[in-house]
């Protein structure tokens, strides 16, 4: 990423930056600092609004928001520049169309003058010599129009599927960019498209919204012992129980009136969206999702052991008509953490918690 700062713009910036990072105990390594970086230089106010959000929910700065927030806002790019370079071969294949259809209709005008020509030495010449030549001018411009067109053909024919390859492209790089590789559900950027949509169509028509944050309980302890890729299929297990939520399911490229929404919102702390529901609503069926989840066991899948039980803990809250989002999110994280206060596997809404209690107040284990 170009910055373009002066060597004293730059010198300023990295120490506001470190600045900003001490006072937050964050780890000055080079993924925090360029998100801490690009704050302090107010290039990117999405950014700077969700470190804002972050602040606003009164809890530390944990290893997996430094990592979320470097890979929400930077590895974007390239998605973002892969999604341009396609629009503009595109683009470019669409105008090569446009050519061969221009020229196709110069070629025809030039053809209907020939035919003009040919016609008319047919009527005046005087003699059979003067025919024959007008019908072979004929006959040799027909054939090369016949030729023509058939180049033409094969030039549209190989651009429409030229075109068709690249619009499938397209989409694919959208839906790869709303997608968590992982798990195959919604990513925290389809999540945040998703909930800012929910809270426009919440205060356009009065209708309640629910929010649950859900986070899978010891699972650092458990990625310790039995290694990563088994904390994946836990991960992907969680997911596929939340794919599974009645009421609706993961929505790329889109998000339909009424329909939840489930993503990871990062590490090992997925999301739900839930437009329609009121609080008691969201609780019941996120409790629903923690039976579901709780029920099932996990094995490895090369030596078939069993690993035990997995559950989750979660928080959920309702929108407040007119509040920032990122209070929203607050709400129900500290919800979120107030359950695994309560000895986790376990839901709570906002309403367990009390008034002016933030995330900082409430000591969990590991």
């Amino acid at each position: 990423m170009e910055y373009g700062d002066t060597p004293e713009q730059a010198a300023d910036f990295a120490a506001r930056a470190l600045d900003e990072m001490r006072r937050r105990a964050i780890p000055p390594t080079p993924n925090n600092f360029a998100v801490w970086y690009m704050h302090v230089s107010a290039r990117m106010p999405v950014l700077s609004q969700a470190l804002q959000n972050l602040d606003d929910a009164g809890r530390p700065f944990s290893e997996r928001d430094n990592a979320d927030l470097h890979g929400r806002f930077f590895t974007a790019d390239a998605e973002e520049a892969a999604i341009s370079d396609t629009a503009a071969k595109l683009n470019a294949e669409m105008t090569h169309v446009i050519g061969h259809i221009s020229t196709a209709g110069e070629d025809a005008g030039s053809y209907g003058l020939e035919l003009g020509k040919a016609i008319e030495s047919m009527v005046t010449g005087e003699s059979s010599e003067d025919l024959n030549l007008a019908l072979a001018s004929v006959l040799t411009t027909t054939k090369s129009m016949e030729m023509k067109n058939r180049a033409l053909e094969e030039k549209l024919r190989h651009s429409a599927a030229e075109v068709t390859r690249l619009r499938s492209d397209m989409e694919s790089l959208r839906e790869d960019a709303l997608l968590d590789p992982l798990t195959g559900i919604a990513n925290r950027r389809m999540f945040d498209q998703a909930l800012r949509q929910a809270v426009v169509d919440a205060m356009e028509t009065g209708e309640p919204l629910a929010l649950a944050m859900l986070d899978i309980d010891h699972f650092k302890n458990f990625n310790d012992t039995h290694g990563h890729q088994t904390g994946d299929q836990v991960l992907r297990l969680v997911a596929a129980t939340l794919g599974e939520v009645p009421t609706g399911g993961n929505m790329v490229g889109g998000n339909s009136a009424g329909a939840t929404l489930s993503a990871r919102y990062g590490g090992e702390e997925f999301a739900v969206v839930a437009p329609g529901m009121d609080l008691a609503d969201a609780v019941r069926l996120t409790d629903g999702i923690r039976q579901e989840i709780g029920g099932k066991v996990v094995r490895n899948r090369r030596t078939g052991e069993d690993l035990g039980q997995i559950t989750i803990s979660a928080g959920v809250a309702a929108f407040a008509f007119g509040e920032p989002i990122g209070l929203f999110i607050g709400r129900a994280d500290r919800a979120l953490y107030a359950a695994k206060n309560a000895g986790r596997n376990c839901v709570r809404s906002e309403a367990d918690v009390p008034n002016g209690e933030n995330a900082a107040d409430i000591s969990v284990g590991a």
